[in-house]
């Protein structure tokens, strides 16, 4: 039985079109025949409403899979963006390691040259420059694991602002607002 043949029989089921009838008595007490084209016509909207409902219902499954594997996917890619964090960070803390323990060694070594020589050990151009580009380094391994910013420098700029904006306020407004400023640094 094909889907046109599947509707006509469900549009025209007898049954149903006694149900509609009886559900007009029961509601109006007026009485109607099956084949009154007012029925007919709720008899037809009313499969149309459950072929649009099947039609949505499946529909709505189907975003609904899209969404899962959208979000299956979203939390494979913060894993491997967590992982990948993780493996720079342990790469970062080794190179740190290395080079630490290569301006150790420069200094030990720089430490053994004879006392007697006049002037700068031998060297000592490259251990400085070491030593200031290990610093560097872990000034700036700080900053990225600790999320510095010169937020700081925003804020100083915000602060300078409402300084300048302090005089020009209203004197009974202005004495508000600096006792609620003096509240908040008690």
């Amino acid at each position: 039985m094909n889907n046109l043949t599947q509707s006509r029989s469900e549009m025209y089921d007898a049954a149903q079109m006694r149900a509609i009838t009886a559900d007009v008595f029961a509601v109006t007490g007026k009485k109607m025949d099956e084949d009154d084209p007012i029925v007919v016509a709720a008899f037809f909207q009313a499969h149309i409403m459950r072929e649009a409902t099947r039609e949505a219902a499946g529909q709505i499954a189907e975003a609904g899979k899209a969404v899962k594997v959208a979000l299956d996917d979203a939390r494979k890619v913060v894993a491997d963006a967590s992982a990948l964090a993780r493996q720079t960070a342990a790469e970062q803390k080794a190179h740190i390691n290395a080079v630490d323990i290569c301006l150790r060694k420069a200094i030990r070594e720089a430490g053994r040259v004879e006392s007697s020589q006049v002037g700068p050990p031998r060297g000592w151009r490259g251990v400085l420059a070491g030593a200031v580009l290990g610093i560097f380094v872990a000034a700036g391994l700080t900053s990225i694991v600790c999320n510095f910013s010169f937020s700081w420098v925003h804020d100083a700029s915000i602060g300078r602002a409402y300084m300048r904006a302090i005089p020009t306020l209203e004197p009974s407004l202005r004495q508000k607002l600096l006792k609620h400023v003096e509240k908040q640094l008690k």
